[in-house]
């Protein structure tokens, strides 16, 4: 379970996940390897802070690497695939476990976005949804800032009441062909 943590101010978008207010949020560490050793630890660390305020979810990331002058970067037009270092965020807004809204990034701050639907099956790249991401290299890896506005995702609006969504956080690691998740 992750909680997202309301902020008053808007972090500033600029990749670098280290203003004040990411650190009121908890860090999400436990990620497991999905490919390609199934259930395995990670072979490199990744930590995900989420935020909101009135119109906006944002989503922190840090992207440990012990290498990091091997990390693969590379430019593409948005919603092309690449073979470089990428995270992405899946948002099931519904909590129907069947539909998510996808946003990715990769290190070079290219932007992909989609809708995925019928249990995973289909992926549709077609919708370009409204949305800033920022991309940042340290020392010791690389960082991103989302900033997704709440209208460039669909849900049930219950005045009052707690929203609970589903979310899943996946990292590639090109040089490694590994995903996290």
């Amino acid at each position: 379970t992750v909680t997202a943590v309301r902020t008053d101010e808007a972090p500033i978008l600029d990749g670098m996940v280290t203003e004040p207010q990411w650190q009121k949020a908890p860090a999400i560490l436990d990620f497991t390897q999905f490919d390609p050793n199934e259930g395995a630890l990670p072979t490199e660390q990744t930590s995900v802070r989420i935020l909101y305020d009135d119109r906006t979810l944002y989503v922190g990331v840090i992207c440990y690497d012990s290498k990091p002058d091997q990390i693969v970067r590379q430019l593409t037009r948005r919603d092309r695939s690449s073979e470089a270092e990428r995270f992405t965020v899946q948002i099931d807004s519904y909590h129907d476990h069947q539909t998510a809204f996808v946003f990715s990034t990769n290190v070079s701050g290219v932007q992909s976005d989609g809708v995925l639907s019928q249990d995973g099956a289909v992926y549709d790249i077609t919708p370009d949804m409204v949305w800033s991401v920022k991309t940042a290299t340290y020392l010791d890896g690389w960082s991103a800032e989302f900033e997704i506005p709440f209208n460039a995702l669909r849900f049930a609006n219950r005045e009052g009441r707690e929203l609970e969504w589903g979310v899943n956080f996946r990292r590639y690691i090109s040089r490694k062909h590994e995903t996290n998740e």
